[in-house]
């Protein structure tokens, strides 16, 4: 071989090995154990701060240990899959569990969408586009001091004109699975209702929370109050962003352009209907690192290396 071309392969060598050494050292700096400890804490750290802060940056540091949890099962499989020893891949299934948690988790962080409804005994509420949530009835059961114990929705859901669900109690901890839908039992409560009458004979019903213009005036419907004579409606007077005043009706008294036709309060419930595209994912990876345990266990026992 002629002496240029001699240096020139020596020098394509040289460069070669230079970048083998250069990606050995950045695939183990990758797999680093050191490195998935600090990444994990930086991962619990963000992930309390989103909570305060909602924000999509803790995202970055659960890839980056992602991606150290992936080199390091790449490594340890390969390594494996190279000795002629008996082969243990308990650890490796729980890595890749891990890996699809993690993926989980971040496609509902990414994808989670929930809506609030307050119902009473008859309402309905739009889950989407084809389903309808109805409220049967609900229920408390109460402490001897009359303090909630256990809250209980009883609904159905009909989608178009079929019915997907005749009736299911839904409690605290017994939401209601539906397919990509899941709806909790969030809080009860009392609403207080108005009926009013206008001028012309049409009837109005306001709920607590809900209010009408007079003018520049707001009447807002704060609550429904005991009065010696039955029950009151209180409705705040606001002008402008400031509260100028108050009213107490009853029924047969006016407010504004309308006249009480009655006051009542019923209970109503907090339901929660929440679409969760990781909750799948999950719950997979929950299962494939149950199965990773267990082979893990099961082997040791038989004494196959680690």
């Amino acid at each position: 071989m002629p002496r240029e071309l001699k240096i020139r392969y020596s020098s394509v060598v040289k460069c070669a090995q230079r970048n083998t050494r250069s990606a050995s050292a950045v695939f183990a700096f990758v797999y680093s154990p050191q490195v998935a400890v600090a990444l994990f804490l930086v991962s619990i750290a963000s992930s309390i701060l989103s909570t305060f802060v909602h924000s999509a940056f803790f995202l970055v540091p659960v890839v980056l240990f992602a991606l150290n949890l992936g080199a390091c099962t790449v490594h340890r499989l390969s390594s494996r899959l190279q000795t002629q020893a008996p082969r243990r891949f308990g650890p490796d299934l729980v890595h890749l569990g891990l890996l699809i948690l993690i993926s989980g988790g971040v496609l509902s962080t990414i994808g989670r969408q929930e809506k609030l409804f307050s119902l009473g005994a008859g309402d309905q509420a739009q889950l989407d586009a084809s389903r309808t949530l109805r409220l049967i009835s609900l229920g408390v059961k109460r402490f001897p001091d009359g303090s909630s114990k256990e809250w209980t929705s009883t609904v159905a859901v009909s989608n178009g004109r079929s019915v997907e669900v005749v009736e299911y109690p839904i409690r605290v901890n017994a939401p209601l699975r539906l397919r990509g839908l899941s709806i909790y039992q969030t809080s009860w409560d009392t609403e207080g209702i108005v009926d009013l009458r206008d001028a012309h004979g049409g009837r109005i019903t306001a709920t607590t929370g809900q209010g009408f213009r007079e003018g520049n005036t707001l009447w807002y419907f704060a609550s429904v109050e005991s009065g010696q004579a039955g029950l009151n409606a209180l409705f705040e007077k606001w002008t402008e962003r400031s509260k100028v005043g108050e009213r107490r009706v009853s029924t047969g008294a006016s407010i504004g352009p309308f006249t009480v036709v009655g006051v009542s309060v019923r209970e109503v419930s907090g339901l929660k209907a929440v679409h969760d595209p990781g909750f799948p994912v999950v719950g997979a990876a929950l299962g494939v690192i149950g199965f990773g345990l267990a082979l893990t266990f099961i082997q040791k026992g038989t004494g196959l290396p680690s």
